[in-house]
């Protein structure tokens, strides 16, 4: 497997806990990755030509110091684009987030993502978004905005409504680049938000999207390293683990044939993994809401057999502390 981008996954520990997350994030969770690892990732993949390396969550920034490090880092292996995504908890006012995102761009951070949308501003005062988006664009950082939507952004519903009401608040955007989508139905918005989804009658027999940093399951363009070494081309999907095996032989020695969750999803998409899991058990729902959708259920009934396939089990199930 040769990469383009590679995700640090720095903590599962969150100031919030959002609805519509692909995992069970939340204040509850503790442990972060270690710099030492961080640090080993990368010189693994040095040669790989890495485009990005972003640091993600949970909430990366909770551990600011180590975000630091770790910039510091990518950017010392010649990662020319090296983001961080953070839903701006702690730029309190515009002064605290610049003092923030100096140190950052200093550390060699190049772009800002900023997390704006219904979920995230239950917890996070929309204001802190705009401190952070006055800041960047001081320093002359790329941001970009991240907002999820149930179904397409102008459908009418209390989410979209809310999510449409924070990008108002935040003003001018037109220098911003914008994401916009709908939650995967995994993690815990696969557990909570299919009341306020349409759920389709039968089973979905589209193909599967693939990863999650895009290509193919044959020709994957990025992996995810988690803060216990989960190394996932999607969440809740391992191909191994980097603390027990080094990260470049994993990448090195990826197949999809041998992976017996992914060859299922390259073969036939979530529908044949469906068909494994029944003929093991498995009964499907009367409906579901996207192909991602079934292909969680599906995991989740196979996870107590394909654990380390399977993983981290955060992806499934609220942590115990939580």
């Amino acid at each position: 497997m040769h990469i383009t981008s590679l995700g640090l996954h720095l903590t599962d520990q969150c100031n919030a806990r959002c609805q519509h997350c692909a995992y069970h994030c939340g204040p509850g969770v503790k442990g972060a990755m270690g710099l030492d690892d961080a640090r080993e990732y990368l010189q693994q993949v040095a040669g790989q030509s890495l485009d990005t390396v972003c640091m993600s969550g949970g909430e990366p920034c909770l551990y600011p110091d180590l975000v630091a490090e770790v910039v510091r880092e990518a950017r010392a292996v010649g990662a020319p684009g090296v983001w961080v995504f953070t839903n701006a908890y702690w730029a309190v006012n515009r002064t605290a987030a610049g003092r923030r995102l100096a140190h950052l761009q200093k550390a060699g951070m190049t772009r800002l993502c900023l997390s704006a949308d219904a979920f995230h501003q239950s917890f996070v005062p929309v204001a802190r978004v705009r401190h952070a988006m006055a800041a960047a664009r001081n320093l002359g950082l790329e941001v970009v905005l991240d907002s999820r939507f149930l179904g397409p952004p102008h459908d009418d519903n209390p989410v979209n409504r809310t999510t449409r009401q924070v990008l108002e608040q935040l003003g001018n955007l037109e220098d911003i680049e914008l994401w916009q989508g709908q939650p995967l139905c995994i993690g815990r918005a696969g557990d909570s938000l299919l009341p306020q989804l349409l759920q389709r009658p039968g089973v979905p027999r589209g193909s599967c999207p693939g990863p999650w940093a895009g290509g193919t399951w044959e020709n994957p363009a990025g992996a995810d390293v988690d803060w216990c070494g989960e190394v996932s081309l999607c969440p809740g999907i391992s191909v191994g683990n980097a603390r027990a095996r080094p990260l470049s032989i994993i990448l090195a020695e990826y197949s999809p044939r041998r992976h017996p969750i992914i060859r299922e999803l390259a073969a036939g998409g979530p529908a044949l993994l469906a068909e494994m899991a029944r003929r093991i058990g498995y009964t499907p729902r009367a409906g579901y809401v996207s192909e991602c959708h079934l292909c969680y259920d599906v995991r989740k009934f196979l996870r107590p057999r394909y654990s380390s396939e399977l993983a981290p089990l955060i992806c499934y199930e609220e942590a115990a502390s939580s």
